[in-house]
C-alpha cells in the first residue's frame, strides 16, 4: 500500500499539509480523497497541543468572534 500525501489552500492562498491518504493506486486515493470532502467536519478550535517527547506545550489563541 502506498501512501499519497494531500495539501489544500487556505483563504489566503497559502498551502498546508493535508491528511496523508493510504491507498493502493492514485484512483483509490481520490476516493478516499472525496470520501473526506463529504465526511470531514470542523470539531472546534484547536487550544493547546503538548509534544509527546518533550513535554513542552504549544497554546493557540482563541478564535475571533464573527
Amino acid at each position: 500500500m502506498a501512501i499519497f500525501l494531500a495539501e489544500y489552500r487556505d483563504h489566503q492562498g497559502k498551502r498546508w499539509c493535508g491528511p496523508d491518504i493510504h491507498a493502493n493506486t492514485w484512483k483509490e486515493a481520490q476516493k478516499v480523497l472525496q470520501s473526506l470532502k463529504e465526511s470531514i467536519i470542523i470539531l472546534g478550535p484547536l487550544i493547546e497541543r503538548i509534544d509527546s517527547e518533550t513535554g513542552e506545550r504549544t497554546v493557540y489563541p482563541p478564535p475571533r468572534g464573527p
